[in-house]
């Protein structure tokens, strides 16, 4: 009988513990709470390569670097006008803009490419001599090129190159010299030479700066009468362009 007592009272107070328990305050730890949604920072994957077809858009400004040299039928009377300073009007800054077109493969820190582009120009250049009775005006009007492109990689994402290649242009001609009148218009052909740094900003988007030298040859023009007595006048068409673009690599087809 005592022993019931006992089983009793422990049963009892068992039951008032558990009872009392669960009117205490809860001291488990709180549930973790998802942190806010924040959008990442666009960047390249870890295996991001420069690798591919590229193509995207340019601009930026060009500071004209040519000469007009007038010359008789003997090469007795040579003169250039750049260095006469006949009322030189190249030395300002023109725009120009337009087009790229490109492929690149990456070979471990080394890039090897090629890049084609075409850009607008109107580099006016004047040279003017009331004195001298010469009014001489050249414009190039457009111009691109074709060339290779040799590149390294400084970090994953940002890739620093050198180019050169072949370079051509629409160019236009127009003096009257001591009353005879002589130019035209036509297609010039040269070369390119530069350097320039790309930068990933994703997987597919490049933001890139670049310099240019190019140099579209030289056209010579009469300059005469009718009974042919006149000058010549070489026109030397060479420019420096600095300018910044985007390229997006193309998907793979």
């Amino acid at each position: 009988m005592r022993l019931f007592n006992t089983l009793a009272a422990v049963a009892a107070l068992a039951v008032s513990s558990s009872a009392f328990a669960a009117d205490l305050p809860s001291t488990a730890a709180p549930a973790p709470v998802a942190p806010a949604f924040t959008a990442p920072v666009a960047k390249p994957s870890s295996s991001f390569s420069w690798s591919g077809f590229y193509a995207g858009v340019n601009g930026g400004f060009a500071v004209d670097d040519s000469d007009v040299t007038l010359f008789n039928h003997n090469s007795n009377f040579y003169q250039s006008l750049e260095k006469a300073g006949l009322g030189r009007d190249n030395d300002s800054a023109k725009f120009t803009g337009g087009g790229q077109f490109g492929y690149a493969y990456q070979l471990g820190d080394f890039v090897l490419g090629a890049e084609a582009d075409i850009n607008y120009l109107n580099a006016d250049r004047k040279y003017v001599s009331a004195t001298d009775g010469i009014d001489v005006q050249a414009k190039t009007q457009y111009f691109g090129t074709v060339r290779p492109t040799f590149g390294y990689v400084i970090t994953d994402n940002l890739l620093a190159y050198g180019t050169a290649g072949f370079a051509y242009g629409k160019a236009k001609f127009d003096a009257e010299i001591q009353g005879r009148d002589g130019g035209d218009s036509d297609m010039r052909y040269g070369w390119a030479v530069g350097a320039g740094a790309k930068y990933a900003i994703t997987d597919s988007i490049f933001v890139k700066g670049e310099y240019l030298y190019t140099d579209l040859g030289n056209k010579t023009y009469a300059v005469v009468d009718d009974a042919g007595n006149g000058v010549w006048a070489k026109d030397e068409a060479a420019f420096h362009t600095f300018r910044a673009g985007v390229d997006y690599k193309l998907p793979l087809f």
